[in-house]
Parts: C-alpha cells; sequence; structure tokens
C-alpha cells in the first residue's frame, strides 16, 4: 500500500482476488488490473465506523512513527468525476473536506475523535 492506492501485488491471485472482491468489489476505482484499487480507508471498508478505528488501532499499536493519508481520519470518500478519469488515483486526492472536518469534530463517536483520544493516549505511554 502507498499513499494513494491499495495494492495486492504481493499476494497470491486468490488472495488477491478475495482482497480486491472486498474493497472494491465492482472495480470502479481500479488503478493496476487486477493488482490495486484508489479506495480511501472508509470506502474500502465499507463506511463501517468499527472497522475503520479498528483498521487504525492496529496500525497505531507498534512502536514507531505512523501515517495516516489525509481524509482518512474523518472518513472521506473518493472524489466523484462526471467521466471515469485516465488515472484512477485521483479519486483519492480531492480537495480536503472541511465541512466534513466540522461534523467528526463535534461527533464524539466519530473515527476524527476516536484517533484523538488514542493517539494521546499512545503518546503519553
Amino acid at each position: 500500500t502507498n499513499h494513494d492506492t491499495i495494492s495486492s501485488r504481493e499476494l497470491p491471485s486468490t488472495e488477491r482476488k478475495i482482497v480486491l472482491d472486498f474493497i472494491d468489489p465492482d472495480r470502479e476505482f481500479e488503478f493496476i488490473e487486477n493488482e490495486s484499487s484508489a479506495v480511501r480507508l472508509a470506502l474500502a471498508l465499507h463506511n463501517d465506523r468499527e472497522l475503520i478505528k479498528k483498521a487504525f488501532e492496529m496500525a497505531l499499536a507498534p512502536p514507531g512513527a505512523f501515517v495516516i493519508y489525509y481524509g482518512d481520519e474523518i472518513e472521506m470518500q473518493n472524489a466523484v468525476f462526471p467521466k471515469k478519469p485516465e488515472d484512477a488515483r485521483v479519486y483519492v486526492r480531492g480537495e480536503f473536506d472541511w465541512e466534513r472536518m466540522q461534523k467528526m469534530h463535534d461527533d464524539p463517536d466519530s473515527v476524527y475523535n476516536f484517533l484523538r483520544t488514542t493517539i494521546s493516549k499512545r503518546s503519553h505511554a
């Protein structure tokens, strides 16, 4: 996985299909055919807030630095285009959604506030 695609290139083909079928079943955001999809975390995890929190919890568990791709903390969605773009990675390169940020900030059960608490605990451990 890099900053704007979820690659399954290293997986055996049967496992790769399982992963891609889960994160992008219609291959709407396919970047490299049968290898990777350009989907934001919330979309890849079917907008399941508890699953997203669990993914972040697992990512933050080991010691060391971690990276959160902009917008994943507020469950941003892929950008929408009237015509399929040539490079699928633009789906995850949209403008930051400040209105959504405010909503997530105000929602005590949001992924944003979960991350604030989790990172704060990690920093003070």
